[in-house]
């Protein structure tokens, strides 16, 4: 019907790119050239206005205010925003890209540092694998060490910031997935990168050979990996469904009372189909715990509009619910009128 339409657009405002797919071009409606969103938005008590106009395949106009916004890097961050849907479940049961997403998703609205460097790191890294590609042994090693030393600084903070957000991160997770599961078991981060042990210097000496062998840079951040256990085995090998989405939904809360403590400012939380593969008690829980996130603002989707409904009463909850038929908003006089209508 068009909810995660809805959700995906103010993620879209927010992080400049849907949360669903990485391709603008899979954004655009089929036969259309472009797509333009606008929003209002509030800030310690200031209205501004958004707009973004997006055209597949070129610089995206990103407007504050009227204002244009020079780079993506001076954007990201304006609005935090954190997301949840269902094809998140990539982030336990998919490969190591996914949790390296999740970690850079906190870490670039947080610090323009990590964003800028992660930016530089992933230039050079197309440049040397495009390098390694189309060369292979033939490769020049002169510029493939030029690469690797444009490489190193951006390495050493991305990795330091990562190590250090996951060690944040690590006691919500367990204080979030206690209170949706009663501490049945207890969640563990384990960060995992090339360079724990040596500088990305010393990695790309010593890993030149299978990085012409095999056409592409072997050793880096671009390979760190996030661990995610419960009771100390993997959650990818061991987890129930309730136990991956409950574990889902506490590393994304962490993430959201992370980017509060770094920005100041409280993020937008986007929950699509949050209470499919919970039972009744846990989604109670939840419920009670956003009830918490008093100062966020919360978009929560469903299917079922008696369960969110019942739920909300429950929860005691001041909370509007919209409905969503056809890609169009109902009023609350539209959906009345339909009610009326098929009570005839």
């Amino acid at each position: 019907m068009g909810k995660t339409n809805l959700l995906d657009a103010i993620h879209y405002l927010c992080m400049a790119k849907s949360h669903s797919t990485p391709l603008d071009r899979d954004t655009v409606q089929f036969d259309h050239p472009f797509f333009r969103l606008e929003a209002q938005a509030r800030l310690d008590d200031h209205d501004h206005s958004i707009c973004m106009k997006v055209r597949p395949g070129e610089v995206k106009d990103i407007l504050i205010d009227g204002k244009m916004i020079d780079r993506l890097s001076a954007y990201i961050g304006f609005l935090p925003v954190i997301m949840l849907s269902p094809e998140d479940i990539v982030l336990i049961q998919g490969g190591s890209a996914a949790r390296r997403q999740f970690m850079d998703v906190a870490l670039c609205q947080a610090d323009r540092d990590y964003l800028e460097n992660l930016q530089r790191y992933n230039k050079f890294l197309a440049q040397r694998n495009a390098l390694l590609r189309t060369s292979g042994y033939r490769a020049d090693h002169t510029l493939l060490l030029t690469y690797s030393i444009s490489m190193a600084d951006a390495a050493k903070l991305i990795y330091q910031r990562r190590d250090v957000l996951v060690r944040e991160l690590l006691p919500d997770v367990i204080s979030y997935y206690d209170l949706l599961c009663g501490s049945r078991e207890v969640p563990a981060l384990q960060y995992h990168s090339h360079l724990e042990d040596h500088d990305l210097d010393t990695l790309a000496a010593a890993s030149l050979e299978a990085d012409l062998q095999n056409g592409r840079t072997t050793k880096g951040v671009h390979r760190d990996d996030l661990e995610i256990l419960l009771d100390h085995r993997p959650v990818k090998r061991f987890g129930s469904q309730g136990q991956i989405k409950s574990l889902l939904v506490a590393l994304h809360l962490a993430q959201s009372e992370y980017l509060k403590r770094k920005t100041g400012t409280h993020p937008i939380l986007l929950l699509d189909d949050i209470f499919d593969r919970l039972d009744e008690q846990r989604a109670q829980n939840l419920i009670a715990l956003l009830t918490t996130f008093t100062t966020s603002q919360i978009f929560i989707s469903d299917a079922s509009p008696a369960r969110v409904q019942r739920l909300i009463t429950q929860s005691g909850n001041d909370a509007r619910v919209l409905e969503i038929r056809d890609g169009a908003i109902l009023s609350s006089q539209q959906k009345d009128d339909r009610r009326r209508k098929s009570n005839l």
